[in-house]
């Protein structure tokens, strides 16, 4: 459990991108936007302008740069900003149900047999992508659990009070572990890192809250 203090900043919503003029040296550039609809610095969420351009990295195809201008938290004053981005593959997780079926397997089987099997679980196993929120307005709380490959994190508000977690697959041995926590509030992380009987439009219980998965997708 980490101190708040540790953190800059939180939050989730949606964003879209569209592709701008080029920069003096002829570069794609894109425009992005956040829509937050969740924040750990503001209850209104929906006021944040949080926008900026994408620019490439000469020799870096996995980062990119983005600049723009936003209000400093700190100042209350429109700031220039830069920040770096880092695209990651996502990749797929061994199913719970598949990982069972491989613990069982026979060790005496023939080793042709055995590669047979691993080549035909590597090309069964699908990526994953899945979206939980939570918006019940008279009780003033907003979540949203965000799965994708081998991350996942969640953010979520009620009322004055804002936890988030963020878990990473590690590998088959040691499985999902989580990375970071702050605050005390309960985020339905684990449902989402299994996906088991999930589909869109169902709802999870976790804590004194039903969340519903709006998003599932394998790809």
């Amino acid at each position: 459990l980490k101190p708040f203090t540790a953190l800059d900043w939180a939050f989730a919503g949606t964003s879209s991108s569209s592709i701008g003029s080029p920069d003096a040296d002829g570069h794609a550039v894109a425009r992005c936007e956040w829509r937050h609809w969740i924040d750990h610095r503001t209850e209104k969420p929906e006021d944040v302008v949080d926008e900026g351009s994408m620019y490439p990295i000469d020799g870096d195809d996995q980062r990119s740069l983005e600049k723009g201008r936003m209000v400093n938290p700190s100042t209350g004053r429109l700031t220039e900003y830069e920040e770096i981005w880092r695209d990651v593959e996502a990749v797929a997780i061994p199913d719970p149900e598949d990982q069972e079926g491989v613990a069982g397997e026979d060790e005496d089987e023939e080793d042709d047999e055995e590669g047979k099997t691993d080549e035909e679980g590597e090309e069964e196993e699908e990526k994953v992508s899945a979206v939980l929120i939570l918006d019940e307005p008279e009780q003033r709380a907003r979540g949203m659990v965000v799965r994708i490959g081998q991350y996942c994190q969640g953010v979520l508000r009620v009322k004055g009070e804002f936890s988030l977690e963020r878990w990473e697959w590690v590998g088959e041995e040691k499985g999902w572990e989580r990375k970071v926590r702050m605050g005390s509030l309960l985020l339905p992380c684990g449902p989402a890192m299994d996906v088991l009987g999930m589909e869109v439009g169902s709802q999870v219980r976790h804590g004194d809250f039903r969340w519903e998965v709006v998003e599932l997708d394998y790809f």
